[in-house]
């Protein structure tokens, strides 16, 4: 980052970006219409309008022809980011069964993780199979020695 300037201008567009309905309308925008992406996904068109607004504000997304609207050049830019950003971030119920699993394994499970009775018995199976038997063994045995090692 060159300059404070540079760093303000790219927090502006990042707080722009702060909503689900305007990173989807910008990676959608140019296939699909306003309306169809609204329709879509649930959103009231004077809703919409506000989030079309906020993204015109920005220069991501321009009129092209009467009220229909396309993505600027830096629009396209910013597309491709969250596409890249989305494929390389993993995604928070991801983060939070492999978080959810390590607690399992050290028998520190909290009440209220928000993961669905399915997932909670895949990741029991998955720490019940041999292999993972096997490493809650080894925890387990060097919880001992430590205990041991303290007495």
């Amino acid at each position: 980052m060159d300059s404070e300037l540079e760093a303000e201008r790219l927090a502006k567009v990042f707080r722009g970006l702060c909503h689900p309905v305007r990173i989807i309308l910008i990676e959608r925008l140019g296939s699909k219409s306003v309306t169809q992406i609204a329709n879509e996904i649930g959103v009231k068109l004077p809703t919409m309008q506000r989030h079309v607004n906020g993204l015109f504000e920005l220069r991501l997304i321009e009129k092209s022809g009467g009220r229909h609207y396309g993505r600027t050049p830096l629009g396209d830019n910013v597309a491709k980011l969250i596409k890249q950003f989305s494929e390389v971030v993993p995604s928070f119920e991801e983060l939070e069964k492999a978080q959810f699993k390590k607690h399992l394994q050290q028998g520190l499970v909290k009440f209220g993780s928000g993961l669905t009775k399915h997932d909670i018995a895949k990741l029991l199976d998955e720490i019940q199979s041999p292999e993972g038997r096997a490493k809650k063994g080894l925890a387990r045995d060097e919880r001992k020695g430590r205990a041991k090692e303290s007495q």
